[in-house]
């Protein structure tokens, strides 16, 4: 077994150091991004996904138009990601009349996909983000339904 390189020990926690604080900086930027969608607060004049602003555009319903009136502008080619996603969701979704527990459960679901659609463009934050959204939904989700 070989010992470590002295001569990199120092590079190597710099190299940590700097991708934890970017990572972190982007944690940051990408939470007040899922406040601002959460908030309706979102530019309706490009995508919120990839911020494309060439359209054509569509709305997207965060949690499906049956759960929230909450939408987002999106590009044909994210409207088609995450409508993809959303068809994967379980089937209460697509039910009338949900109880506010399921719905909210459903716009966590949401929020964690558009996050992940978003991570494409703009990087590993969103997708962590996505991970504890999703976790949370999981967890609303069973206690709604039980």
């Amino acid at each position: 077994m070989s010992s470590a390189n002295p001569f990199l020990v120092v590079p190597i926690a710099r190299a940590i150091d700097e991708a934890r604080e970017r990572l972190e900086h982007g944690l940051g930027e990408a939470a007040a991004w899922v406040e601002r969608v959460q908030a309706g607060a979102v530019e309706s004049d490009r995508c919120a996904i990839c911020e494309r602003a060439d359209g054509p555009f569509e709305k997207h319903h965060v949690a499906g138009r049956l759960n929230s009136a909450l939408t987002i502008c999106a590009c044909l080619r994210c409207h088609s990601r995450l409508s993809e996603r959303q068809n994967g969701w379980d089937p209460h979704w697509q039910v009338e009349g949900n109880a506010p527990a399921v719905k909210d459960a459903l716009l966590l679901r949401g929020l964690s996909d558009l996050c992940e659609e978003r991570a494409r463009h703009f990087g590993p934050a969103y997708h962590e983000l996505a991970k504890r959204l999703r976790a949370t939904y999981a967890k609303r989700a069973r206690e709604a339904v039980a």
